[in-house]
C-alpha cells in the first residue's frame, strides 16, 4: 500500500520537476530529443534497451501512441493520469515511480537492470496491487473528487447562453466524434450538432467540439456565450496556449481566433455528471458519417437527458463514468 501512495505522490512533483523531463523521456524521446540518450549516453542507453521508448511499448495499447508519445510534459502526466480506464491512473504511476527507482540506481549506484527485468518488476507491482484490490481510479481524476457531490446542469444566467461540449474517442479503433448543444437560461434547446472526425485521440476529439462549437456561434452572429467542457486540459490548452511544434497547435489556433472574434465569451468547465446531452451527442458521432451535422431539435435519444437538465435532477459524482 505504502509504495502505490508513494508512486502516486511522485506524479504531483513530476508536472514541474525536472524528474518530470527526465521520466518522461522514456516515452516522449522521439518528440524533442531522446532524453535516455541524454542521461545515460547513446553507448549505455543502447545496452540498458532505454533508447526510445522500449518500456513503455510494452504497455501502452497501439491505438494510444499517437496521444502518448506526441504531447509535452505536462500533458503527458495529465492525459494519463485523468485517464478514464479504472486501472490505467495508478499502473501509470506503478510505471513512473519504478522508473524513477531504477534512474536512481543506476546514477548512484552505478547499477542497472536490462529492460525485460524492469518489466517484470512493473508487472510483478501491478498484479501484487491488484490482488490485494488496492488499484483504483487516480485521486487526479474527477470521479474520485468528491464522493459524496452531487451534480447537475447549471443554466446560463438570463441574456447569456451557454453550448455544452463534449469529444469521444473509442479505444479499439481510435476513432472520434464529437457534439454539443447550444441552450438558453430556461434549458431550451436552441441549437446542437454532432461531427464525426476520423481517428485521433480523446483530447483532439474534445478540442474539435469546442471549435465546432465556435464555429456555430460565429455563423449565428450569437453573443455572450459560455463553452462548457469536461475536459480541464483542453481548457488550459486554449488559457494557455501551446508551443509551435505541439501537434495541436493549428486547431489550437483557430479555437483562439474565433473566439477572439465572439463578444463576451468564457470557457468553463464541468463534471461529467452535468454534460450528459453533449457527451450522448459526441457518442452518437461515431455511427454517422464524416462531417458536421447541424440538430435544430433534440435527438429521440437525448430528449430525457434534456428534462432532466430543465428539471435540475442531481446525480451523485460518479454517475456518469
Amino acid at each position: 500500500m505504502g509504495s502505490l501512495r508513494r508512486s502516486r505522490v511522485l506524479c504531483g512533483p513530476l508536472l514541474f520537476s525536472r524528474a518530470a523531463q527526465e521520466i518522461a523521456g522514456w516515452a516522449l524521446g522521439p518528440l524533442k530529443r531522446d532524453m535516455s540518450r541524454f542521461l545515460f549516453g547513446q553507448a549505455q542507453a543502447h545496452h540498458l534497451g532505454l533508447c526510445k521508448v522500449g518500456i513503455w511499448l510494452k504497455f501502452v495499447h497501439k491505438n494510444k501512441w499517437n496521444a502518448f508519445f506526441n504531447c509535452s510534459i505536462q500533458e503527458w502526466v495529465l492525459l494519463n493520469l485523468m485517464d478514464k480506464d479504472p486501472i490505467w491512473p495508478s499502473t501509470f504511476s506503478i510505471i513512473c515511480w519504478l522508473i524513477w527507482k531504477h534512474r536512481n540506481n543506476w546514477v548512484f549506484n552505478k547499477a542497472h537492470k536490462p529492460i525485460f527485468s524492469i518489466v517484470h518488476s512493473i508487472n510483478y507491482h501491478t498484479k501484487a496491487f491488484l490482488d490485494c484490490g488496492l488499484l483504483k481510479h487516480s485521486s487526479w481524476s474527477p470521479s474520485e473528487s468528491n464522493k459524496n457531490m452531487h451534480i447537475k446542469w447549471k443554466p446560463p444566467e438570463c441574456g447569456s447562453l451557454k453550448f455544452n461540449v463534449d469529444g469521444s474517442c473509442w479505444r479499439h479503433n481510435s476513432s472520434i466524434s464529437c457534439g454539443g448543444v447550444l441552450r438558453d437560461s430556461d434549458g431550451r434547446w436552441i441549437t446542437g450538432f454532432v461531427r464525426r472526425m476520423g481517428k485521433g485521440n480523446s483530447l483532439t476529439a474534445e478540442m474539435w467540439a469546442i471549435y465546432s462549437s465556435l464555429q456555430i456561434a460565429w455563423d449565428k452572429r450569437l453573443k455572450d456565450i459560455i463553452i462548457e467542457t469536461d475536459s480541464l486540459l483542453a481548457i488550459t490548452l486554449i488559457k494557455d496556449g501551446v508551443d509551435r511544434f505541439h501537434p495541436l497547435k493549428p486547431l489550437v489556433s483557430a479555437i483562439c481566433n474565433l473566439a477572439d472574434r465572439i463578444r463576451n465569451i468564457n470557457f468553463t468547465h464541468s463534471f461529467r455528471e452535468g454534460n450528459r446531452v453533449a457527451n450522448a451527442l459526441a457518442s452518437s458521432g461515431h455511427c454517422m458519417d464524416f462531417g458536421l451535422y447541424s440538430l435544430d431539435t433534440p435527438p429521440s435519444s437525448c430528449i430525457l437527458l434534456v428534462e432532466d437538465d430543465i428539471r435540475g435532477v442531481l446525480f451523485p459524482r460518479g454517475f456518469a463514468g
